[in-house]
């Protein structure tokens, strides 16, 4: 959007002085259930400057060269090898968690880079971008979030390979992300000195609430191998096995 201010003095020598007209970018803001898949447009994902390395588009690489869904995709290098002693990130738009409990960031990636060298992680913020911490990989939930401890590129932990296939990677989002209502995310990518590969393509994000899961945990009766009739109350015990 253009934003203008304007000046109005009478009689001003110079009146082609008196407006200055500013382009502002605005980030619309998501209440999730969210779901994007780059194909109407980027996703109001930005990329943090015009030589960053990553791209919005139809992928044309070797072993980039499909999206997971549709035909379009955020990608390291869409046709080509990433840079070495790169770092790019591409920045969200912004997600009200107000009414959010356990909020879960889900992606779906492919791609291949330099192991425990070069990687690509994702970072959140509570309070518009102005601070930025790592989505870490929480215990219990083995939902392909990170594939190396240490990336050197990223000097932490990070997603350096997906075996030659698309993987779905979600995670449970940090505690504090509950509730808030200025939230954003970046997907960081850093590469070391030495060798290139193609990279990474991003696609079918998603952000939602965990589901709840109850199930059986046993069954105390009946117990005895006898016929005991056609009219029996058995008696389980049910188990909360979701977040909550």
């Amino acid at each position: 959007r253009n934003i203008w201010a304007k000046t109005d003095l009478k009689a001003d020598e110079d009146q082609s002085n008196n407006r200055l007209t500013h382009e502002l970018f605005v980030s619309p803001t998501y209440l999730p259930p969210h779901a994007e898949d780059f194909e109407q447009h980027y996703g109001y994902w930005l990329k943090n400057s015009a030589n960053s390395t990553l791209e919005h588009g139809i992928p044309n690489g070797t072993l980039v060269d499909t999206a997971a869904s549709g035909t379009k995709v955020w990608a390291t290098n869409l046709d080509g090898l990433y840079p070495i002693n790169d770092s790019s990130y591409m920045e969200s738009p912004c997600f009200n968690f107000a009414h959010m409990r356990n909020p879960v960031f889900e992606l779906k990636l492919q791609g291949e880079a330099e192991k425990n060298k070069d990687g690509l992680a994702l970072y959140y913020s509570v309070d518009n971008g102005v601070t930025w911490k790592l989505v870490p990989h929480k215990d219990g939930f083995d939902w392909n979030w990170y594939n190396s401890e240490m990336v050197e590129g990223l000097n932490g932990p990070g997603w350096d390979t997906t075996a030659n296939n698309w993987m779905t990677s979600k995670q449970l989002l940090p505690k504090e992300t509950a509730g808030q209502s200025d939230i954003k995310f970046s997907l960081v990518f850093a590469t070391d000195a030495y060798n290139r590969f193609e990279g990474y393509a991003i696609d079918d994000i998603r952000i939602y609430e965990a589901p709840p899961d109850v199930g059986v945990a046993s069954m105390s009766y009946p117990t005895s191998q006898c016929e005991i009739g056609p009219h029996v109350q058995p008696e389980l015990q049910i188990a909360n096995d979701g977040i909550d």
